[in-house]
C-alpha cells in the first residue's frame, strides 16, 4: 500500500509512525480521515506498533470515526503522540490509543460531539441518523475514557457543550494521558494559544530543511533521533578519515613517482637539469609522464628496477583503491546539473579549472 500519512521505523522491531497535522475533512490541506484509517489498518495489521503523531484541532465528525474505529479495532499498539493540538475530533483518539503521551507545551480540549457546517458553525437541526451517531461517539467516549481509570461523572463532566481546554499537566492529572514528554520548550510556547502552537509545529515538521537534516541523518547512518551534536562527531569522523586517506595517498604516490623518475634517468631520458619538470609531469599525471618520456624497452636491459609500465600500473591501481577509501568526488557535470547547480555556478569563479575539467567531459559526449 502507498504510504501517504505514514512510514516504517524500524522494520526489524516492526515499529511503524504515521502524522495526522491539520484537520480533518475533504479540502485541501486536510486529512481524508477515511483514507487515514485505511493506511492505519495496513500497517496495523503488518506491523506491532504503530505511533501516531498528532496536532489535530477537529474536523469533520465522519472523517474522526473512520480513524477511531481504526485505532480501536487495531491489532497493533497504538501510541498516540500529541505534539501540539488535540483538540474536538482530533482530541476523542486519546480514548481509543493504547498508550498516550503528550509534549509539556501541549493542549487538549474536549467537548460533547457535534457537527458543524461550512462556516465552522454548530449544527443544531440533525437528521435522526446524525443524532443516532453522535449518541453513540458520546457513549463510546465515555466507555472508553472509563477504562482509563477516570470516573463517569468526571467523564461526563469533560464531556458539556463547553470547550474544555487542558495543559499536558492536567491532562495527565485528569488520566487522559499516560505520560508528559519533557521538551525543553515549554517556558517558550506556553504563553501562545492553541491555533499558533498548531501552525507552529506543522510548519517546523513540514520545513524541508527538516527534510534535509533527516535525510542527512539517514545518510551518515545515525539513529533518528541523532541531534546536532551527534551529527556534527559523525561529519567529523568522516573528515578525519578522508584527511588519513588522502595523506596515505599522497604518500604511496610520492614513492611511486620517485621510482618512476629514477627509472627514467636511469634509462637516460631525464637529466638532473630537467628532473623537476618531470617530477610534477609524473605527479599530476603519470600515464602522460609515461607516453611523453617514451622509455625504449631495450633501455631498460640490465636495469636493476621495475619496468616503468609495472610502476604505473601499479600506481594506477593504488590510486583507485586509495581514492575510493577517500571517498573521491566522482560528480560529474550532469550530476551537479540535476542535484546542486548552484555549486556548479560558484564553481566557475572559485574553481575554475575544475569547472572547464567537467565542461569539457560533458560536450565531449556529443562530439
Amino acid at each position: 500500500m502507498e504510504l501517504k500519512h505514514g512510514k516504517i521505523v524500524n522494520r526489524e522491531l516492526k515499529q511503524a509512525e504515521m502524522l495526522l497535522f491539520g484537520p480533518l475533512g475533504n479540502e485541501q490541506g486536510q486529512i481524508n480521515g477515511h483514507y487515514f484509517a485505511q493506511e492505519l489498518i495496513y500497517l496495523a495489521n503488518n506491523y506491532d506498533t504503530v505511533k501516531v503523531r498528532l496536532n489535530c484541532d477537529g474536523g469533520l465528525i465522519s472523517h474522526g470515526l473512520s480513524i477511531f474505529s481504526a485505532m480501536m479495532g487495531a491489532p497493533a499498539h497504538i501510541h498516540l503522540h500529541i505534539e501540539g493540538i488535540a483538540a474536538s475530533m482530533g482530541a476523542i483518539f486519546v480514548a481509543a490509543a493504547d498508550r498516550v503521551t503528550m509534549n509539556d507545551f501541549a493542549r487538549l480540549m474536549l467537548h460533547s460531539p457535534y457537527y458543524v457546517n461550512e462556516d465552522n458553525e454548530a449544527v443544531t437541526k440533525l437528521s435522526a441518523k446524525d443524532k443516532k451517531a453522535l449518541a453513540v461517539l458520546r457513549l463510546q467516549l465515555v466507555e472508553m475514557l472509563a477504562k482509563r481509570g477516570i470516573e463517569t461523572s468526571e467523564v461526563e463532566r469533560m464531556l458539556t457543550t463547553t470547550d474544555l481546554w487542558l495543559t499536558a499537566d492536567k491532562a495527565a492529572a485528569a488520566k487522559l494521558v499516560d505520560e508528559v514528554i519533557i521538551t525543553g520548550r515549554k517556558r517558550e510556547l506556553m504563553a501562545l494559544d492553541h491555533t499558533a502552537i498548531a501552525a507552529m509545529l506543522t510548519k517546523e515538521t513540514f520545513n524541508p530543511n527538516n527534510h534535509k537534516m533527516n535525510n542527512l541523518i539517514a545518510k551518515l547512518k545515525l539513529p533518528a533521533t541523532a541531534d546536532e551534536a551527534a551529527i556534527m562527531a559523525a561529519v567529523d569522523q568522516l573528515e578525519t578519515s578522508h584527511n588519513n586517506a588522502v595523506a596515505a595517498l599522497n604518500a604511496v604516490n610520492k614513492k611511486l613517482v620517485d621510482k618512476l623518475i629514477a627509472v627514467a634517468k636511469g634509462a637516460g631520458v631525464i637529466t638532473d637539469a630537467t628532473e623537476a619538470g618531470f617530477q610534477r609531469l609524473a605527479t599530476q599525471d603519470p600515464g602522460l609522464f609515461a607516453d611523453f618520456v617514451n622509455i625504449d624497452p631495450a633501455a631498460l636491459k640490465g636495469n636493476t628496477n621495475p619496468r616503468l609500465s609495472e610502476f604505473i600500473a601499479q600506481l594506477s591501481a593504488l590510486r583507485q583503491d586509495q581514492q575510493a577509501a577517500a571517498g573521491a568526488d566522482t560528480r560529474d557535470w550532469d550530476w551537479y546539473q540535476k542535484n546542486n547547480p548552484q555549486a556548479l555556478a560558484q564553481m566557475e569563479s572559485t574553481d575554475k579549472a575544475k569547472f572547464d575539467k567537467l565542461k569539457a567531459e560533458y560536450e565531449a559526449k556529443f562530439v
